[in-house]
């Protein structure tokens, strides 16, 4: 559910932008419109900026609303800025590992019966 609001938030938000562009190419002919997208932007940002402070907050050791962890639906937001526990920890880790394949030196790659690999994939 979280994904479909965050995909509705996107693609608001490019439509917004899409709709600010045309108007302020058409001004004279729909002067109401190239007026409203301004605070309309600000209202966006306004609510962005909100949300985000309301989930750093959130997720504050000691915080306020620490109690709204233990509730349904918003408890796992709790967890959203925690990298040592959950799915979260294994996103790290999964990313140290690529970052130390990428930049640490290592021995090429060998298939299971010690041919290289070439890089091109053949069929068996």
């Amino acid at each position: 559910m979280a994904g479909l609001g965050a995909g509705l938030y996107v693609f608001g938000l490019m439509g917004v932008l899409l709709l600010g562009r045309w108007a302020a190419h058409r001004r004279n002919t729909i002067p109401w419109l190239a007026n409203a997208v301004r605070p309309l932007w600000a209202a966006i940002i306004a609510l962005t900026v909100a949300g985000l402070a309301f989930l750093v907050v959130f997720n504050l050791p000691n915080s306020p609303l620490s109690h709204l962890r233990q509730q349904r639906f918003i408890g796992r937001l709790g967890t959203v800025l925690s990298t040592t526990e959950g799915t979260n920890a294994v996103r790290v880790l999964i990313w140290e590992g690529v970052v130390d394949m990428m930049l640490k030196p290592h021995p090429p790659i060998a298939q299971p019966d010690a041919r290289p690999t070439s890089g091109i994939r053949s069929a068996p």
